[in-house]
């Protein structure tokens, strides 16, 4: 057994070391000389996250320190006992905030760190070592503020300046007066802020014209319009949240200069000339921004939009105009749709629809469409399916999740999806009876079948049927009812048995998936 282990590939142990946690991953390191190589390894620990939890208060035993001081990425966060107050002193260092600072800087090659402290904790721990970790490319920070500290009474001793010139990453979560903090890393390409005061707006100013990529959320409107008055001649993914409720919507409505609006959104357009993903969570960024992008052609490849009420004919203009690859929608509400109107999109290659409420989007033709995902809480009726049959008839990928049965006639038309190669059925019940009306189809050659409850051997007798080119099945996570067995056999792995023997010219990949007999199935409901 011991020869049959130490025979895989060394890229197998890393995936499965992967999943473990560093308990784990320390015990696995004790384990044998091999074991111990692979986790201490390069590649390895280029892809590894080590992360603790703790309040810090012991010192890591020396026997672990190894693996930390050579892992690449590292995610502490500390605990804090309810006996410590606000009032602890943010110049001394605490025997825990020495322990949290000997484990980051006794790292040899840190590429990404995330920390979350308070902040007078993290600016004892970190203060201005940061030239210490010269691999350093990634930094996450999260921290409070226990007490408010007034303008007046700052000093220089009193701004915590965070330099780095390895730097390109930052990220700060955090909300709250932020007078004390300032950033420097010249390298800087990415930025993920929540803008809640001129400080943190500050450091946008100052970085803008070199970023790539920049993640905000934002909480009035005015920051909205001066973020839209800067320049970003490199910006590649830009990302815009706003806190959106109806009295901010209407008021914006009453007030806003329709002239000056579109005036700035053309002049934002222009000032982000190589942006190519844009993701927008507000209402107010979509009806500033997007009556421009109907009319002005950018370089924009991918697309998301989420938790917006949609005007149809914005975003129909937009699919037409701009040169979109992927467009995903998630939780959002199409509204002002034409009826009658059918048209031809060309170019979208990847579709996701994620609860999208009144989806005008199925009724037209998507010609070139590779891969469709449907997600939606709620039953949809077979006309919604039929939908998809008819107007994307060129995917290769078709993913469905739903949270119900489909219609007995659902699957009817699937034949007419001829290119077909990957479908994935997850919380979707299918039957026997759905699978009986479908004719074969040849090109689907990997089926996945995931979480999907009370789904019954017999059907997977006419799966085979259906796909009789299949060359991969995965079950994972399902709940499988043995209907061809008696109802008092044994759940001894039999059902899993005879699904690899049904699919023998496939591989089978049966993963968390439990067998029920009727028998087990009556008690479970009992």
């Amino acid at each position: 057994m011991s020869a049959t282990v130490h025979s895989l590939p060394i890229e197998i142990f890393e995936k499965v070391f992967s999943y473990l946690t560093f308990k784990d991953l320390r015990n696995a390191a004790l384990v044998c000389h091999n074991w111990n190589e692979v986790l201490l390894g390069a590649k390895f620990q280029r892809c590894l996250r080590v992360e603790l939890q703790s309040d810090f208060s012991d010192q890591l035993p020396k026997e672990h320190k190894k693996l930390i001081e050579c892992c690449r990425n590292l995610s502490i966060v500390q605990d804090f006992s309810p006996a410590i107050t606000a009032d602890d002193d943010i110049n001394k260092l605490s025997e825990p905030e020495e322990n949290i600072a000997s484990i980051i800087f006794s790292t040899k090659e840190l590429n990404s760190l995330q920390v979350i402290s308070r902040y007078s904790s993290l600016k004892n721990i970190i203060h201005d070592r940061l030239s210490e970790l010269p691999w350093l490319k990634e930094l996450r920070i999260s921290f409070c503020h226990h007490k408010t500290v007034k303008r007046d009474t700052i000093s220089g001793d009193d701004v915590w300046r965070l330099q780095s010139e390895s730097l390109e990453c930052f990220k700060l979560d955090q909300r709250g007066p932020n007078d004390l903090f300032q950033l420097m890393t010249p390298s800087l390409r990415e930025l993920h802020l929540t803008i809640d005061c001129k400080e943190i707006f500050d450091i946008v100013v100052m970085y803008c014209k070199q970023l790539e990529v920049l993640r905000l959320k934002l909480i009035d409107i005015e920051t909205l319009d001066k973020i839209m008055d800067l320049p970003y001649p490199l910006l590649r993914s830009l990302e815009i949240g706003i806190y959106d409720d109806k009295e901010l919507q209407l008021n914006y409505s009453r007030t806003a200069n329709l002239n000056e609006n579109d005036q700035r959104a053309k002049k934002f357009v222009q000032r982000i000339p190589s942006l190519a993903e844009l993701s927008v969570r507000s209402n107010v960024v979509f009806h500033k921004i997007f009556p421009t992008l109907c009319s002005v052609k950018t370089k924009l490849q991918d697309l998301s939009l989420h938790n917006i009420e949609l005007d149809a004919n914005i975003l129909l203009n937009v699919l037409l105009v701009q040169p979109l690859l992927r467009l995903s929608i998630h939780h959002c509400e199409i509204t002002n749709d034409l009826p009658g109107l059918h048209i031809r999109v060309a170019g979208l290659k990847h579709l996701r629809l994620i609860n999208v409420v009144n989806n005008i989007l199925l009724e037209h033709n998507f010609c070139g469409l590779k891969s469709l995902e449907l997600f939606h809480g709620f039953k949809f009726g077979s006309d919604s399916i039929q939908k998809v049959f008819i107007n994307f008839g060129s995917i290769e990928e078709l993913l469905i999740h739903y949270r119900n049965s489909l219609d007995e006639d659902a699957l009817t038309k699937l034949h007419q999806l001829s290119y077909l190669k990957s479908l994935t059925l997850r919380s979707t019940e299918v039957t026997a009876l759905q699978c009986e009306s479908c004719k074969p189809m040849l090109s689907v050659e990997k089926l996945t079948m995931y979480s999907c409850f009370m789904l019954r051997y017999s059907a997977f007798i006419e799966i085979r049927r259906v796909f009789p080119a299949l060359k991969r099945l995965h079950v994972d996570s399902c709940h499988i009812i043995d209907d061809t067995s008696a109802a008092d056999a044994a759940v001894d792995g039999t059902c899993e048995l005879k699904l690899r023997q049904l699919f023998s010219q496939c591989i089978v990949s049966w993963h968390d998936s439990v067998q029920i007999t009727p028998l087990t199935l009556k008690q479970l409901l009992l």
